[in-house]
């Protein structure tokens, strides 16, 4: 019983989190130049406005700003926007953030 309480205590603080991101369902797409592209997919979650802050080290105060560059709704029903960053380097770790009106998700990198 009390580990059927931790994973349902553990959903539960996982979907609150989740709620105030803004944002699900996340991709990333490396197509033209790996090197030095990528883009990142998402479905925005009921807020609006969305961008992406991005750097390559964990310092968010050294990030830039990239706005939405693309929207495409697939199968009638699964909105998806997608934000390309160019310039990055090769083998480095990148760091992002969706974010929206409301604020911004949880820090993910690739």
């Amino acid at each position: 019983m009390k580990t059927y309480s931790k994973v349902a205590i553990s959903f539960a603080l996982l979907g609150a989190f989740n709620a105030q991101a803004g944002s699900k369902y996340h991709r990333l797409i490396w197509d033209n130049a790996p090197q030095s592209q990528a883009t990142i997919g998402f479905t925005p979650n009921g807020s609006s406005n969305h961008y992406v802050k991005y750097g390559v080290s964990t310092d968010e105060s050294l990030w830039q700003r990239k706005n939405v560059t693309a929207s495409h709704t697939f199968d009638g029903s699964l909105q998806s926007k997608f934000v390309k960053l160019t310039g990055l380097s090769a083998n480095k770790a990148v760091y992002y953030r969706v974010c929206d009106d409301s604020g911004c998700g949880q820090r993910l990198w690739f």
